[in-house]
C-alpha cells in the first residue's frame, strides 16, 4: 500500500476480482476481505463473481466502500481463534442492495436508510443475495466503546438503528468522505479528526435508540476522563475547572462521575 503523510493523508488501497482470472476471484476476495477487514468463508451466489473494496485508513478509524456480487460470508469460531486481529466494530451504510446480518442472537436487515453494526470477535453471517454496494466505517471496538461512553455488549449488534434525525448527518458525513478519498487523499485527512468524534457520536446515537441504561452517566464520566487525560499538567487543574471544560455545573459533575458505574 502507499505510505500515508501522517500530517494530512490517509493511507488508501483499492482491490478489485478484476485483477485476477475468473476461476481464482473466490480466492482472491476471500484474501482482499482478510486484508480490509477479518478473515472469512465467503460463498457467492454467482459463478461470475465479482467484487471490489476501496479502503483508507485514518489511523483512529478507517473506512471502506464495498462492491460485490451476491455473497453469504461468515465468520465461525474457529476462524476467530485462528486470527490474531485487533478486535473491531462495523457500522454498515447500505448504498445499493439488501442483505441480513446475524450475530450475537439478532439478526437485522441491511438496506438504504438504516445502519447496522457488527463485531469481528463474535461469529457472524453477512447474506446478499444481490448485488450490493455499501460504506464501512472500521473503529477499534474497545476504544470505540469507551470514546462513546459506553459498556462493551452485544445490545448494539445486528440490530437496524433508522438513518434519520442527526444520525443522517452522520451518514451523509461517512458516505461524501468514502466518495472523494479516493480522488483527494489530503483532503479527506483534513477532515478525518471530525469523523473519529462523529464515529464514537454514531454509537452513542445508536445506544440512545436501543434505550441503552446510563447512557449520560457514562458520557458525562469519558468527558470528565479525557479532559483529565489531556491538561494533568495544568498547576491549578480542580473540579471547577474540569466542570468549565466539560459545559457542566460542578456538583452535577461529581454525582454523575460518584454514580456512574465501573467499567468491566
Amino acid at each position: 500500500m502507499p505510505e500515508r503523510d501522517a500530517a494530512t493523508s490517509p493511507e488508501t488501497a483499492t482491490w478489485s476480482t478484476h485483477a485476477v482470472d475468473a476461476d481464482a476471484a473466490v480466492d482472491y476476495w476471500r484474501s482482499v476481505r482478510r486484508q480490509a477487514y477479518v478473515d472469512v468463508a465467503p460463498s457467492p451466489y454467482d459463478r461470475s463473481f465479482s467484487g471490489e473494496i476501496s479502503y483508507a485508513d485514518y489511523g483512529d478509524f478507517a473506512l471502506s466502500v464495498k462492491r460485490a456480487s451476491g455473497e453469504k460470508v461468515s465468520r465461525s469460531s474457529t476462524l476467530i481463534s485462528r486470527g490474531a486481529e485487533a478486535e473491531y466494530l462495523y457500522a454498515l451504510f447500505q448504498s445499493r442492495g439488501t442483505g441480513v446480518v446475524t450475530q450475537a442472537g439478532h439478526s437485522a436487515e441491511v438496506r438504504p436508510g438504516r445502519v447496522v453494526i457488527y463485531a469481528s470477535a463474535r461469529p457472524f453471517s453477512l447474506d446478499y443475495r444481490d448485488p450490493y454496494e455499501q460504506v464501512v466505517v472500521h473503529l477499534p471496538a474497545e476504544r470505540a466503546f469507551a470514546d462513546a461512553g459506553l459498556r462493551p455488549s452485544t445490545d448494539l449488534l445486528a440490530v437496524e438503528i433508522p438513518v434519520d434525525g442527526a444520525l443522517s448527518s452522520v451518514s451523509a458525513f461517512f458516505q461524501s468522505l468514502a466518495a472523494t478519498q479516493t480522488t483527494d487523499p489530503e483532503g479527506a485527512g483534513l477532515l478525518a479528526p471530525y469523523g473519529a468524534n462523529l464515529a464514537s457520536s454514531l454509537l452513542a446515537y445508536a445506544a440512545r435508540t436501543r434505550g441503552v441504561q446510563d447512557l449520560s452517566l457514562l458520557l458525562q464520566r469519558e468527558r470528565a476522563l479525557a479532559y483529565l487525560r489531556h491538561h494533568l499538567g495544568y498547576p491549578d487543574l480542580d473540579v471547577d475547572r474540569i466542570a468549565v471544560g466539560c459545559h457542566v455545573c460542578p456538583a452535577a459533575l461529581c454525582t454523575d462521575c460518584s454514580r456512574a458505574p465501573d467499567k468491566p
